[in-house]
């Protein structure tokens, strides 16, 4: 039973996600007439623009401060999350020890320091 879910999985993320993504990309690109090719020259002239006043943000800083607070938290989160699910290898560099995603090892694959590390993350101490 495992092994089948371990399949259908693999196989929703590795052929319909991206598929779905794809689809999704180039029917909303369609729809919007290439907005995010039309419109390119357009936000190129907004990011230059100066400042209004010496105290406000330019163009450039607001765009800057808007996309830090929306994808940073998220990379930071998922960063953490990777290494405590898959272990330093997934940043090393270091090759898989099975042809299987590394978040799916098996427990004999778990070294004793990230065993340590996982379950100092899932014990929490109250306040």
């Amino acid at each position: 039973m495992a092994d089948l879910l371990v399949d259908i999985s693999d196989a929703f993320y590795t052929y319909i996600l991206v598929a779905l993504l794809l689809g999704s990309g180039i029917y909303f690109s369609i729809r919007t007439k290439l907005v995010q090719v039309r419109l390119f020259p357009e936000s190129l002239r907004a990011l230059r623009e100066p400042k209004d006043n010496a105290e406000s943000l330019s163009s450039f800083k607001a765009l800057m401060i808007s996309t830090a607070s929306r994808v940073g938290t998220g990379n930071i989160a998922g960063v953490s999350v990777a290494i405590t699910l898959g272990g330093s290898r997934l940043f090393l560099g270091r090759p898989r020890r099975s042809s299987r995603a590394p978040w799916r090892r098996s427990t004999s694959d778990v070294t004793p320091a990230e065993a340590l590390t996982a379950a100092r993350l899932t014990t929490s101490r109250p306040p």
